[in-house]
């Protein structure tokens, strides 16, 4: 038992100690959670924008036929991590953030066909 005279001279209460480490742990926690969250939503944003409603999956052959048809834009949306890994780059694409989609989905004529690649 730890007393008065005990603390005043810097000793600990052991349940003090086991409820302060039980806090830390459960910040720890928390954070991780917060992060996977955080994940989470971006990796949602980014499958609806390659699988939202009326949008059709195309083959490569199929994307190709279609390369340097000026009715055609192909946006690539891959997050900016896998844009910058990734030495494979579709000639003629252009580069969108996909988080930012409000800020450029309105730049590009609904009369044209957009392709958005993703992976």
């Amino acid at each position: 038992m730890i007393t008065l005279q005990g603390l005043l001279q810097g000793r600990r209460c052991p349940e003090i100690e086991k409820d302060e480490r039980l806090l830390t742990k459960e910040k720890t926690m928390n954070r991780k959670w917060l992060a996977g969250i955080a994940f989470f939503a971006v990796f949602m944003v980014t499958w609806h924008l390659c699988n939202a409603g009326e949008n059709e999956l195309m083959t490569k052959d199929e994307l190709k036929s279609l390369l340097g048809n000026p009715d055609v834009i192909v946006l690539d949306v891959r997050t900016g991590g896998d844009y910058r890994s990734s030495p494979i780059k579709i000639q003629g694409a252009l580069r969108e953030n996909p988080i930012d989609v409000n800020n450029w989905a309105a730049k590009y004529s609904k009369d044209k066909t957009i392709v958005l690649y993703c992976s």
